[in-house]
């Protein structure tokens, strides 16, 4: 039986477990995870995780320029 503090997110991830130990905020379907080292330490709900990647291009380019 696997703990509540370990997940199996989809997509990104391919179903690796993930532990919640130390996540901002308990994710609810629909939500993104941010995973680092097998630790979800974000939570992003969809408006949130189809901002992100722009800014994060944006940065780059302005970090290249």
């Amino acid at each position: 039986m696997r703990s509540a503090l370990v997940a199996r997110p989809t997509i990104a991830c391919r179903g690796r477990e993930t532990r919640r130990d130390i996540i901002d905020r308990w994710p609810k379907v629909g939500d993104y995870l941010v995973i680092h080292a097998g630790f979800a330490i974000h939570t992003l709900d969809p408006g949130e995780a189809e901002i992100n990647p722009k800014l994060m291009r944006e940065m780059a380019k302005a970090m290249r320029d």
